[in-house]
């Protein structure tokens, strides 16, 4: 695969080519857009009693909503993020493979597995997912951004006091971390959105006083 790209490169980092980036982006929109479909279909089939499955219930429509499609959305704008931002490789090309059927097995796991089982198969995606991008910014040096991972962190953490809550290894209300996982999620997504929005902008001034600079 060709190891270049026509960004121009902030200091300290590496440029590579678009399409390794690309395959880190590209599984997880897709996931979370057809995991969204279907939690909406299996929630509307099971009030309507369409369909009847023991696991579907308003606990399980809240928990894949937040741990199953916003973890993947989260996890595929952190991945782009790496090229947009810095301009380095957030991962090898194979780790957004193993991740995607981490999060699909997770998604299986939720409906099927006994639930310790699926307790260390669903949590183990979020524990998986910022490794990479906590790598690359700590080459970058751009620690501004670590925000992002530990919010993801504190959403891997959340849900595994859920699964511990079910199995009853904690008092804790699984409702109420669902909500606390819910507001840590607006939160991630507003912290997503302005440090996108801010490093967009000192891109484009960057790209106008340069274009100043040669005329």
């Amino acid at each position: 695969m060709p190891v270049s790209s026509s960004r121009a490169a902030s200091p300290g980092s590496i440029t590579i080519g678009y399409g390794v980036v690309k395959a880190a982006e590209r599984p997880f929109y897709p996931l979370a857009s057809g995991l969204a479909a279907v939690v909406l279909f299996l929630w509307m089939g099971g009030a309507l009693e369409w369909t009847v499955h023991p696991r579907i219930d308003a606990r399980w429509f809240a928990h894949e909503a937040i741990f199953g499609v916003l973890a993947a959305v989260f996890t595929g704008f952190l991945y782009k993020s790496a090229r947009d931002w810095m301009a380095l490789d957030p991962l090898r090309s194979i780790w957004p493979v193993a991740t995607g059927l981490v999060w699909l097995a997770g998604r299986g796991a939720m409906l099927a597995a006994p639930h310790p089982a699926l307790a260390a198969i669903d949590c183990a995606f979020l524990f998986l997912a910022p490794l990479p991008f906590y790598r690359v910014l700590k080459r970058s040096r751009m620690s501004k951004h670590v925000v992002l991972v530990d919010l993801l962190c504190l959403l891997a953490l959340l849900n595994f006091l859920y699964h511990a809550a079910i199995l009853g290894l904690s008092p804790l209300a699984p409702g109420a971390l669902v909500g606390a996982a819910a507001l840590v999620s607006v939160v991630l997504a507003i912290a997503c959105a302005r440090h996108g929005g801010a490093d967009r902008q000192r891109a484009a001034a960057a790209v106008v006083q340069s274009r100043r600079s040669d005329s």
